[in-house]
């Protein structure tokens, strides 16, 4: 199955955000249900446990899940046959896209009407295709903050969102993420995404626990800008996808040191937990 292939090329990407590999799949998936590739309904279970796995640290992922599989349950319930099933699954995927299309405009709007961030100076983290998308909404509003961007190690994700906010006309400062302290007297404040968000923390990017207790530290204000997709249920979301978004599988250890001499062993992990007191504000589409 040709979607199998494009799934694992599509889980290898470790430098977009969540909800960017979500709009991702969202792409493959509908090229799928409306292409002329064999159809199998135990193909697409397969291909969520995959998907499961690979994304298990982005909640946003498993609210798409959810839908998804309800869906397809309730087609097969009804005994519809493969070709059928295909039809209504592609309508399903159009119609969740289209509900999630706009999100980032509503936070945008959000943020227009409480947040006052022209002239100011933003500390931003990491790669998120929500803060992008935000940022470019402020500029068509002639909002155009000084960011200090982190490099965000070790993939260096933070580099990309960089030249997508200098595209904009932003003055942007690349800053390694060591040296966040010697920056962050000069911000007014800091703004982070986040992949997973529960009732007393969040999960974003390594790096992201250091900015906010620098923020708490200097009595600077930490923003945080996520779709409500990204807040977790704890009642409908069960144990082993909980310890999923909270125990992250450790990733190569080559993206640190390649060919490691004896002991020295290490470790690579991408995202860490936040405690929700941290945080001034966080701002959603609602």
């Amino acid at each position: 199955m040709h979607l199998y292939k494009k799934i694992d090329k599509l889980l290898e990407d470790n430098r977009s955000g969540s909800a960017a590999l979500l709009s991702k799949l969202l792409d493959l998936l509908e090229e799928y249900h409306d292409g002329k590739e064999k159809y199998s309904v135990q193909d697409m279970k397969n291909v969520l446990n995959r998907l499961t796995n690979g994304f298990s640290g982005f909640s946003i992922y498993f609210h798409f899940y959810r839908a998804f599989n309800n869906r397809l349950k309730v087609l097969e319930g009804y005994r519809f046959r493969n070709m059928e099933i295909r039809k209504e699954m592609l309508r399903f995927l159009v119609s969740y896209r289209g509900k999630w299309k706009n999100v980032n405009d509503r936070i945008a709007a959000s943020v227009i009407e409480s947040l006052d961030l022209k002239n100011k100076k933003i500390l931003l983290h990491s790669n998120s295709s929500t803060i992008k998308s935000v940022f470019n909404i402020l500029y068509k509003h002639d909002i155009r903050p000084d960011i200090i961007q982190t490099v965000s190690y070790p993939v260096k994700e933070g580099i990309i969102q960089a030249k997508y906010l200098a595209r904009k006309s932003l003055n942007v400062t690349l800053i390694t993420d060591a040296s966040i302290g010697l920056h962050i007297q000069a911000i007014d404040y800091a703004i982070l995404g986040a992949d997973t968000i529960f009732e007393k923390s969040f999960i974003n990017k390594t790096g992201s626990l250091p900015i906010a207790l620098a923020c708490k530290y200097f009595k600077k204000n930490l923003f945080v800008f996520a779709d409500s997709r990204k807040k977790t249920d704890q009642e409908l979301t069960s144990r082993t996808v909980l310890s999923g978004l909270r125990n992250e599988k450790e990733k190569p250890p080559d993206e640190i040191l390649s060919n490691s001499p004896e002991n020295i062993h290490p470790s690579n992990r991408y995202f860490e937990e936040i405690p929700i007191s941290l945080v001034s504000r966080f701002f959603y589409e609602e």
